[in-house]
């Protein structure tokens, strides 16, 4: 004769199967959410480190472009020469050479600012981007593995107009296309920077 099941009874097998099941779905579900968080966050910080790296490239770009008065674009838009203004005190009156390198090997823009123009004619005499590459691996750093740079933005070099010598009152495009986070949209930024006229500025560096 059938009896009522007793509290004491504990689980049927059915049950406890039915409840691992349950219980297997909603930790799953847990895990893909929490992942989920972490990815967002890591991608949220890629893109504040690329936007930052950004705005720290293009404001030196932007004072050295400003106060020069002379600037080159060699190498099809990965080079940029530039005979500027380093300070308004009296003892850089005469000027310093700066240089700009876009690395597409690792993924980075080198700078180089000096007195002497040594670094910036070597780069325009280099003979070869692996010789490029060589001549600037001493540079200043701009972008690294935390906020690696692809290239110009859509269908821009990343220094621009290329191939030509520009002058005052003449213009030249900085270009920044920077990877995020797993091939999420990338951060771009592209901007234009006239030169203002030096006549005072003596400075030959390229």
């Amino acid at each position: 004769m059938n009896r009522l099941r007793d509290d004491d009874d504990g689980f049927t097998l059915a049950e406890l199967i039915a409840y691992m099941v349950v219980l297997g779905i909603l930790m799953t579900m847990a895990s893909m959410i929490f992942l989920q968080i972490i990815e967002n966050e890591r991608y949220v910080r890629a893109t504040a480190q690329a936007n930052n790296t950004a705005q720290i490239l293009y404001k030196a770009a932007e004072y050295d472009l400003r106060n020069a008065k002379t600037a080159r674009v060699l190498w099809d838009g990965q080079l940029l020469l530039l005979s500027t203004r380093q300070a308004s005190t009296a003892a850089d009156d005469n000027g310093v050479c700066v240089a700009y390198f876009f690395d597409t090997a690792k993924q980075e823009v080198r700078r180089s600012s000096s007195l002497a123009s040594t670094n910036t004619m070597a780069a325009r005499d280099a003979a070869s981007l692996t010789a490029l590459r060589s001549l600037t691996a001493n540079w200043t750093i701009y972008g690294d593995d935390t906020a690696p740079i692809i290239s110009g933005s859509t269908g821009l070099p990343v220094f621009s107009p290329a191939n030509v010598v520009v002058t005052s009152p003449g213009s030249v495009t900085v270009s920044l296309r920077f990877e995020t986070f797993k091939n999420r949209k990338p951060v771009e930024f592209a901007k234009t920077i006239a030169l203002r006229p030096q006549p005072d500025l003596t400075k030959i560096c390229f």
